[in-house]
């Protein structure tokens, strides 16, 4: 293999994960420019919760949706 990366040819850079004020900043720069406080926030508690659910998962830190179920009718009582 001449110079390729996992066979494909040409160069190949490392993937280097953004720090968490990088991730965060580039969220807060998508938002519309008219966005208020509420909204901004709002949007970084939904990507922080989407981050924690999905490392939950990779962890198989997960329970199945019959038990998500009885968990929330028992909260009802």
């Amino acid at each position: 293999m001449a110079g390729g990366f996992g066979g494909i040819e040409g160069s190949a850079e490392a993937y280097v994960m953004p720090t968490a004020k990088e991730e965060l900043t580039r969220l807060i720069q998508e938002q519309p420019e008219d966005s208020s406080h509420e909204e901004i926030v709002r949007e970084l508690a939904f990507h922080v919760m989407v981050e924690r659910g999905l490392t939950d998962s990779d962890a198989k830190r997960v329970i199945s949706n019959e038990e998500m179920a009885r968990r929330i009718r028992a909260w009802q009582r």
